[in-house]
């Protein structure tokens, strides 16, 4: 028998990310979690909105790449993603 060709055989296989990527980005979610309940006891003046807004962009973006899967898809959807982020950013 001859092996289907990957363009033959139908939609993409999902794939599966090492326990060691989901693992190590749980562990930044959590430490970037950390980091803003430490800030929030820190008074920056006017810098805890800016920095309680920028580790909260990190912590989207990571989940966005790593359990959304967009670091491993085609650049449409990233392009999709940062356009709606940007309009999102706009209504703000």
């Amino acid at each position: 028998m001859n092996a289907p060709t990957p363009a033959a055989s139908g939609p993409a296989a999902p794939h599966a990310l090492p326990p060691r990527v989901l693992v190590g980005t749980a562990a930044a979610l959590l430490a970037l979690t950390a980091a803003t309940v430490a800030l929030s006891h820190v008074d920056l003046g006017r810098a805890n909105v800016v920095i309680a807004l920028g580790v909260a962009t990190a912590k989207a973006t990571l989940v966005a790449l790593f359990f959304m899967h967009l670091r491993y898809e085609r650049r449409f959807l990233g392009v999709v993603l940062a356009g709606a982020a940007l309009f999102a950013a706009l209504l703000v």
